[in-house]
């Protein structure tokens, strides 16, 4: 499979502290990732500064060929509007604007189609998600499951590489949180990589495969294979996934 994004040795600090120190990590393409830690170990850190949105002390980041660093803050800009997408546990959508004008506003700003074409990929995306009834609403509206489902349309509207979710589903209970990360798996199956950070067992279970990180580095790493096959039972996914989680000192 192609590789989407690479990070080498990063590493991050702040003042004489180190975040993140020397992490390694390669994502591909339909592969959805996992990262679980404990708090303030350095996860929402990591997602920030692979993705560009912060700057890295040191190592490297090819997302497609393009190695962040050396792009100008316009073009890494544009690499985030056109490549990436981005889900937040906190829904980071417009108040002044319905939710469908949330979701089409990313396309409209890449211009890579007509508006035509961008509102109707929008109405495909709303209806895959259930929230196709809600499109002239505002936020006041519609539930947390809801919103989240409209920030994941948001952050598929212009057919991204790969779409970094922090926390995405921090703030939902149980059916809903079931319901997002669904989506977002979903998402990877069709060609999306998906990179995302929680703290949740039962989330992390539906990943590909899960990072483990402790005091800014990655210390382990499980892929949910038994002898060279899937494993598609959820106990046994989650079950492996606390044997790791109490074997690693947190």
């Amino acid at each position: 499979m192609k590789t989407i994004l690479r990070a080498e040795e990063v590493t991050k600090r702040s003042g004489n502290t180190t975040i993140l120190n020397r992490v390694n990590i390669e994502i591909k393409e339909a592969e959805c990732v996992a990262v679980m830690g404990p708090s303030g170990c350095g996860k929402s850190t990591l997602l920030y500064n692979i993705s560009g949105m912060d700057v890295i002390t040191e190592g490297s980041v090819t997302l497609l060929e393009q190695e962040l660093s050396t792009l100008s803050e316009k073009k890494l800009s544009q690499l985030r509007l056109h490549k990436m997408g981005f889900v937040f546990q906190h829904i980071h959508l417009l108040k002044n604007l319905s939710l469908m004008d949330n979701i089409v506003l990313p396309g409209y700003l890449a211009k890579n189609e007509s508006r035509t074409t961008i509102n109707k990929r929008a109405m495909e995306l709303m209806e895959k998600m259930g929230v196709s009834h809600l499109a002239n609403h505002d936020m006041t509206e519609a539930s947390g499951g809801q919103l989240q489902r409209v920030a994941i349309c948001r952050a598929l509207i212009n057919n991204p590489a790969i779409v970094f979710a922090d926390e995405p589903t921090g703030a939902l209970h149980s059916k809903s949180t079931n319901e997002v990360i669904d989506l977002l798996v979903n998402a990877s199956q069709l060609g999306t990589a998906v990179l995302l950070v929680t703290h949740d067992v039962k989330v992390a279970a539906k990943a590909d495969r899960v990072l483990f990180m402790l005091d800014g580095d990655i210390v382990g790493e499980t892929r949910f294979t038994k002898d060279g096959d899937q494993v598609e039972n959820r106990k046994e996914r989650e079950a492996t996934l606390t044997k790791w989680l109490m074997k690693i000192d947190f």
